[in-house]
């Protein structure tokens, strides 16, 4: 009986061992970004306080923002800033094309400063284009 007993007990635990390390390696789901251009864009976000670029060749995926992150494109001055829930919660969008993040920025804003801004959404995602001031050189 008390072997029994012990038997048991060690089953309990192991199992209850076994829960919890399964729990611990289930990843969070994060934002794919698919570069559909055919340009390099550059990629920086932030991670332990530190910034990070990276850059995402035509054709190449990449994730990691974890909630927010900032695309530079050659072809266009200023940048986009996407912001978005992190862990993805389940039946949103999974995976962005940057083609998709540019379209959707769309309701054009100037501020005090004529800085130029457009703004949009893609379902839960937040997208701000921050363009360079409209009369930069007379400011100078």
């Amino acid at each position: 009986m008390k072997k029994q007993m012990i038997i048991v007990i060690i089953l309990s635990i192991v199992s209850v061992m076994f829960v919890i390390s399964a729990r611990r390696k289930v990843k969070k789901k994060d934002l794919i970004i698919h570069n559909n251009l055919k340009e390099p864009v550059r990629v920086e976000y932030t991670r332990n306080r530190r910034q990070i670029s990276f850059q995402i060749e035509p054709g190449k995926e990449w994730h990691g923002g974890q909630g927010f992150f900032i695309i530079h494109m050659e072809s266009r001055e200023g940048n986009y800033e996407i912001r978005y829930p992190y862990p993805r919660p389940k039946n949103k969008p999974e995976r962005l094309n940057v083609s998709d993040i540019m379209a959707a920025a769309t309701q054009v804003r100037l501020d005090d400063y004529d800085y130029y801004t457009e703004t949009g959404m893609i379902d839960d995602i937040e997208i701000l284009y921050e363009g360079i001031p409209l009369f930069a050189d007379s400011i100078w």
